[in-house]
């Protein structure tokens, strides 16, 4: 309906269909189908022209709508340039709560190339466990959660945003510490590192060991990504961290990582309570998580 009260104006202002299509950059049928649907929508005669279009006659009907038109057109052009300025200037503040491994290794190169972006958004970033994320979000302690795992709930809107493979951990010095690493059986009757119960990467440990048949000699339990990472590269036993979390630490020599099957991967999720409707910069920042696997 737009464009066709658009072209109406310019027919009832250049007073020729043909000039006015050129003025348009549309052909001449296409100007007259758009005055033709706005006859049929209004029930009335807006222009009187001759047989061959040469010289038409705005009715009075025409007329007024020419009147209506010009507002409305206006109306619609201000309103763009008003959300363009309020693209432009956005601020706020946002308040996420993520699982430890998202809020170390993924978000800070998300949040960065957001504030890029729109540097008058306060972000504040929280580290929490998965079941204190759904918990806050329900009582709007925070606007987004990230998490490691699915939300099964019908209180959240949830989207994976991020996925990544994980890998096997050794001390840098593997060579001296494991006879073949490629061989899985070689893997058991050793010392294992495992995050804490709850832990994302302590549910894909655990279930790599139950698929591959591999039975530790003992089991030592860290807090953190950083604490494994410290523990393996001490020579304390091997370990299973993400793809994210190995780039750190490989090319400092002090670990050495090898990618497993696909299978044992891991996604991220972004979710949002879903009673609650998102102000402009939550809404922007959701967005900036669904390109994260192009920035991190």
């Amino acid at each position: 309906m737009l464009e066709e009260l658009k072209t109406f104006i310019a027919v009832v202002e250049i007073k020729n269909f043909t000039k006015a299509a050129e003025f348009l950059s549309l052909s001449q049928p296409s100007v007259s189908v758009h005055v033709k649907n706005l006859e049929n929508y209004f029930g009335e005669k807006l222009i009187d022209r001759s047989i061959r279009q040469k010289t038409i006659k705005i009715t009075e009907q025409g007329n007024l709508l020419y009147k209506r038109a010009k507002e409305i057109v206006s109306i619609v052009e201000s309103a763009k340039l008003e959300v363009k300025l309020d693209e432009k200037n956005i601020y706020g503040n946002i308040k996420i709560a993520a699982v430890p491994s998202a809020a170390n290794y993924i978000l800070p190169k998300v949040i960065s190339s957001f504030s890029k972006k729109y540097p008058d958004v306060e972000i504040e970033l929280y580290i929490k466990d998965f079941d204190s994320i759904s918990e806050d979000l329900l009582k709007l302690n925070y606007d987004i959660g990230v998490i490691d795992r699915k939300i099964i709930s019908d209180d959240f809107s949830q989207f994976e945003f991020f996925k990544e493979s994980m890998k096997l951990v050794f001390p840098y010095n593997y060579q001296n510490y494991i006879s073949n690493i490629h061989s899985y059986d070689n893997l058991s009757g050793k010392t294992w590192i495992m995050r804490e119960k709850g832990s994302g990467t302590r549910f894909l440990t655990e279930y790599f060991l139950n698929k591959k048949q591999i039975v530790p000699s003992s089991i030592s339990i860290m807090g953190s990504s950083l604490a494994v990472k410290e523990a393996v590269k001490n020579g304390l036993g091997i370990s299973i961290l993400s793809n994210s979390v190995c780039k750190y630490f490989e090319d400092s020599k002090e670990i050495f990582s090898m990618d497993i099957d696909s299978e044992f991967s891991r996604s991220f999720y972004a979710i949002c309570q879903k009673s609650f409707k998102p102000k402009k910069a939550i809404e922007l920042f959701l967005n900036e998580l669904k390109i994260a696997q192009s920035i991190v």
